[in-house]
């Protein structure tokens, strides 16, 4: 045997067995099981009354119920060994493999756990001896496993259900369900056992303390023979006091009654009267959308070691703070573990603050060697990184100049510092164009005008005026200086000036008022200017159509034509700048005078008439007419003219005259009189019938008396036709006709005869 472990000790038992659980262990599992090489262990009692085959009369507690030594050998599942020689199975049911990588334990297998335990005689002195070593090797080790506080001889324990709840030793007024357990540990239960229990503690038993048949808790109690346990059921009273945290001490000695050092087995119960709670306090979230809210619960009564839930009870916890909570509203549930009772509740708001957003704004555009402001915003502090071309990194609307296109990043948080929130701004940079312009500077006469142009860029403004082009002309009456914005294709822009130096030029320049005459007159032009002291002007006119001289201030101008002339005036200074100024003159046309005449109808009617039309000349117009006969007439419109010549003179309101003669005619007489009836009635008569000549009307000879070659009087019967003639001066005639009727209706008068007698005949 090799590398062999003892552990040898006495002890004196209490009761009248001696037991200990135990695992054994092994390298040598499986591969070794069947061969030379089989570990070996013994547990070895000797003292009084024992007689055994190994020294000291000792016996050997190491073996299974059936008697079998525990080695490797006795227990095992079936296999093959490193011999490759199968074998069957062995006691298997009390083996346990231990896979490879399993972090229970280094050894390849393991026993379940086993029982030890052999009759003792109470108070006497024991020696157990515990080897363990290796079997024809020194490689493969074997171990054995004790369970901790199972050495013992028929021990005592005492178990407290409280609530039904094993070891639960706090109980609570007003609960029925507790019962307190006696167990003896042994394996001999042939005979009963008496076991007396020691009561103490600030509750008083049978007042506090009753058991479930209304009795006061037991001080002895017999546990059958057969059984390994007694219960005794019992409640706590109810009484109303506040006597929170009484105790009630059960014990049990256990060890001889001879010992120099007496043990107890002991089990303090505590009473309680029902939690109640205090306060609850609640912590807001520090961030919007954050878990980070706390509620802190305060109880006072009961055990003092509540449990607490936040979740209806689905999950309990020690510590009366609820961390890490989302905003919204909370029932807390206190509740004292073991109790009967249900758990009190409270109710709590976790708040939560506005949302912080960082907003860096929108992405900005610059040109070199431009500023833009940036436009930060959701936050309390801010912080903008990179700092670089920022006036301020550490506020809402810093400055940014940046040299090249750079992206900040916003950070903003609340005034603590917490609750970061980030975004981004990119700020473009755009190189700006440069600019030039021709001429930088020149000299102009006041008055006139010069051009400048500017090129470099693809648009431009000029200042002052906001000329969008790229040249401009200008005629600045002082020095001025043109600032010239251009803008390339991407929108930046630069500047150049140029400047225009102005030179005196004769100052108010006056060619005179507009004038308007008629083409018979002449007007003087009135020029002026104002010279310097000393300075002697020189006056020109342009053109020189119809002036007497076009080198003096106040040239006449003679008209030969009508129309609007226009006339510059330039006055020059010994500098060689000169102004002008404008005259207009308007020539009214030639008077022109047109007719419309109508002619005599008959020469002795006067129903003649001119009416005339004006044109040119400057209206209002003035007339003088004269004719035939000493005719005179100042209107415009002449009427009631016998035939003849008419002369009128037309002077306009400059005096310009027009004279223009008319002729009035006798128009040629070729309309025949007219009828004065248009049909002439039948003439009758009885017998003889006669006519008389009708009459007809002639537009110059007035009455015409109608001609006829027949007869005018009629003595026999019948119808006769007439034609009469109608004749005026001209030879112009006109015929109608009439009929006479001459009849005879009367009978004739037969004359009254007288009688005629005779006699005989």
């Amino acid at each position: 045997m090799y590398d062999a472990a003892v552990l040898e000790f006495d002890f004196i038992p209490a009761g009248n067995v001696v037991e200990f659980k135990y695992v054994f262990a092994s390298e040598e599992y499986l591969e070794y099981v069947h061969t030379n090489f089989n570990d070996a262990f013994g547990f070895f009692l000797s003292g009084p009354g024992i007689s055994g085959p190994y020294t000291n009369n000792a016996v050997n507690l190491a073996a299974l119920p059936n008697g079998e030594a525990v080695t490797i050998n006795t227990i095992h599942p079936a296999g093959t060994n490193i011999d490759n020689q199968a074998y069957p199975a062995h006691n298997q049911e009390y083996y346990v493999n231990n896979p490879s990588g399993s972090l229970t334990m280094q050894y390849d297998g393991y026993t379940v756990v086993l029982t030890a335990s052999y009759p003792v005689t109470p108070c006497e002195t024991y020696r157990i001896k515990m080897a363990v070593a290796d079997a024809s090797d020194q490689k493969w080790d074997a171990g054995v496993f004790l369970g901790a506080r199972s050495f013992n001889s028929e021990t005592i324990s005492l178990t407290n259900f409280g609530n039904n709840i094993e070891f639960n030793n706090n109980i609570f007024e007003g609960c029925n369900n507790n019962y307190f357990l006696v167990r003896r540990h042994t394996t001999d239960l042939s005979e009963p056992y008496t076991v007396s229990l020691i009561l103490s503690g600030t509750a008083i038993n049978g007042t506090d303390i009753m058991t479930t048949g209304g009795q006061p808790f037991p001080t002895q109690i017999t546990i059958p023979a057969g059984q390994a346990t007694y219960q005794i059921p019992y409640y706590v009273v109810s009484d109303g006091i506040a006597d929170n945290a009484e105790t009630f001490i059960i014990r049990v000695l256990n060890s001889c009654p001879c010992a120099s050092t007496v043990v107890y087995v002991q089990q303090n119960l505590n009473i309680y009267e029902l939690v109640s709670i205090t306060s609850i306090a609640a912590q807001n979230s520090s961030c919007n959308g954050q878990s980070n809210g706390v509620i802190t619960v305060n109880a006072t009564g009961g055990s003092s070691t509540y449990e607490y839930s936040k979740n209806n009870g689905t999950s309990w916890q020690t510590s009366n703070t609820f961390t890490g909570l989302s905003a919204g509203d909370y029932t807390i549930l206190v509740r004292d573990p073991g109790s009967c009772h249900d758990p009190v509740s409270g109710s709590a708001t976790v708040g939560s603050p506005s949302p912080i957003v960082a907003n860096a704004g929108p992405d900005v555009t610059i040109c070199s060697g431009i500023s833009a402001q940036l436009n930060g915003s959701g936050g309390v502090l801010y912080s903008w990184s990179p700092t670089t071309g920022l006036n301020n990194p550490n506020i809402a609307n810093p400055i940014a100049s940046p040299t090249s296109t750079t992206t900040y990043t916003l950070t903003v948080t609340n005034a603590l510092g917490q609750c970061p929130s980030s975004d981004q701004v990119v700020v473009t940079v755009n190189p700006s164009p440069t600019i030039t312009v021709n001429p930088v500077e020149i000299e102009v006469c006041a008055g006139t005008s010069t051009t400048i142009t500017a090129s470099g860029a693809q648009s431009y403004i000029w200042n002052p005026g906001g000329t969008a082009s790229a040249s401009i002309t200008v005629s600045p009456a002082t020095n001025t200086s043109y600032v010239v914005t251009g803008t390339g294709s991407n929108g930046c822009t630069g500047n150049a000036t140029a400047t225009v130096i102005v030179k005196y030029a004769p100052a108010d320049v006056n060619a005179g008022n507009d004038a308007s005459i008629g083409l018979c007159q002449t007007h003087q032009l009135q020029g002026s200017a104002m010279a310097r002291p000393g300075e002697v002007l020189s006056f020109t006119w342009a053109p020189v159509t119809g002036l007497s001289n076009p080198n003096i201030s106040n040239p006449v101008f003679t008209p030969i034509t009508s129309g609007t002339f226009t006339y510059t005036l330039s006055v020059s200074g010994t500098n060689g700048c000169s102004s002008s100024d404008n005259v207009m003159i308007t020539v009214a046309p030639a008077i022109s005078v047109t007719a419309s005449v109508i002619n005599n109808s008959c020469q002795n009617i006067p129903d003649g008439s001119v009416n005339i039309s004006v044109n040119g000349g400057t209206p209002p117009y003035s007339f003088n007419w004269t004719g035939p006969n000493g005719f005179t007439s100042s209107s415009e419109d002449i009427s009631s003219l016998f035939a003849g010549t008419y002369q009128v003179l037309v002077t306009d309101s400059k005096g310009c005259t027009k004279t223009a003669s008319f002729t009035v005619l006798t128009i040629a007489d070729i309309i025949a009189p007219v009828p004065d009836v248009t049909f002439l009635p039948d003439i009758s008569g009885e017998c003889d019938a006669s006519v008389t000549p009708p009459t007809a009307t002639d537009n110059c000879a007035g009455i015409v008396t109608g001609t006829t070659s027949d007869p005018l009087s009629y003595a026999s019967q019948g119808t006769y036709t007439i034609t009469w003639i109608y004749t005026d001066g001209n030879g112009n005639t006109a015929t109608q006709t009439q009929n006479v009727i001459v009849d005879d209706n009367t009978a004739p008068v037969v004359p009254v005869l007288a009688d005629a007698a005779g006699e005989c005949s």
